[in-house]
């Protein structure tokens, strides 16, 4: 007797789960139909027509293998809040997951500013206040170009500055993201926006070395000349890494090439580099190799400093010599007590036998070429 209730008591615990899980079923479909009636399946396949706002973007399919998984993914998205929507979003779109980017756009989640960080250590909250990331920022960071125009079709600010006041080409251009930085341009950004170094995308592009990002900046209209706040210009920056071709195409869209940022000039800046092609190319578009800088020095005491004598001997040639003996008469005791010059003689410092130690060195580094 006793088993027989049992059987049938479970039975019915049965009966009602079951009824449960059909009612909560029903519920969410019939969240899940659109305002016309129609189903998310329906809506799904829309999208993947002509009329979609997301033709050719959604192009990872990996929620479109099966209906089912694509219904409980679109019953996931619904019962978020807003914020969830938004982080989940900012999540994909720095992950490259188009598809699921493309369902939460469609269910509600912003490409407005928001938090990148998470985390709730000290730092992260202080960090949190000053850092926002949009969407946008992150898709054009990582190089995830139908994300970016996926989030542009949606609405997404293309000129949103961050806490670093940087915009997503800062990012794109610093990163070296080439499609991502035409994509951007043909929709129009701002191409010399500052942040708060006075850093533009072009100056990010010359820092990094990303010759194909600064071609596509200049032709757009980019200041070859502009300056940071320390007052340097994409010029300085590429002569820093090395970036011979990047000087020359700076050069030919009118970049200065005796602009000084705290007295010294890109001809210093590859000096103290080693770069020795970058200083071939200064020399030949007309640097002065005769300027000293902030601390009294022309490039070629830092080539002599550096031991880089094909440098040297590319500045002597073009005139520095010159240079170095007004330099060492004006300052005779500066420096230390001796130095080495070209080919490693040590001379006391001052005067006339330090001046002509130069000379003789300086001929043996020529002929030693």
């Amino acid at each position: 007797m006793g088993s027989g209730t049992s059987r049938r008591a479970i039975r019915h615990v049965e009966r009602e789960d079951e009824a449960v899980t059909n009612i909560a079923y029903a519920n969410a479909r019939e969240i899940e139909q659109s305002e016309d009636g129609s189903s998310v399946i329906d809506d799904r396949k829309s999208m993947s027509d002509g009329n979609s706002a997301f033709n050719d973007l959604t192009v990872d399919e990996s929620f479109d293998d099966a209906s089912t998984g694509t219904d409980y993914r679109v019953i996931q998205i619904l019962s978020l809040s807003q914020n969830e929507k938004n982080q989940q979003l900012l999540d994909a779109a720095a992950a490259g997951h188009e598809s699921e980017c493309a369902l939460l756009l469609k269910y509600g989640a912003s490409t407005q500013r928001l938090d990148w960080h998470t985390q709730t250590t000290p730092f992260q909250l202080a960090k949190d206040g000053k850092d926002r990331w949009s969407p946008l920022h992150a898709a054009a960071r990582n190089g995830h170009r139908k994300i970016c125009l996926m989030l542009l079709k949606a609405g997404a600010p293309l000129d949103r500055q961050n806490g670093w006041l940087r915009s997503p080409l800062h990012y794109a251009a610093e990163h070296g993201h080439r499609n991502v930085v035409a994509a951007l341009l043909h929709h129009g950004a701002a191409i010399d926006l500052t942040d708060w170094h006075g850093w533009s995308p072009l100056h990010f592009a010359c820092g990094r070395g990303h010759r194909a990002c600064v071609e596509l900046l200049l032709d757009a209209g980019a200041d070859p000349n502009a300056r940071t706040l320390s007052q340097q210009t994409p010029l300085h920056l590429a002569a820093k890494v090395g970036r011979d071709d990047t000087l020359r195409l700076l050069l030919d869209f009118g970049a200065k090439p005796n602009a000084r940022a705290r007295g010294s000039t890109p001809l210093h800046e590859a000096t103290k580099a080693c770069n020795e092609s970058c200083v071939s190319v200064l020399l030949g578009y007309g640097a002065d190799p005769k300027v000293s800088d902030a601390n009294r020095k022309t490039p070629v005491m830092y080539a002599v400093l550096h031991k880089d004598r094909l440098s040297e001997a590319h500045l002597i040639g073009a005139g520095a010599y010159a240079a170095h003996l007004d330099s060492a008469k004006k300052f005779p005791e500066k420096g230390p007590s001796s130095i080495s010059v070209g080919g490693g003689t040590i001379v006391k410092s001052g005067g006339p036998s330090k001046l002509n130690v130069f000379k003789r060195a300086s001929a043996q580094v020529i002929q030693s070429l």
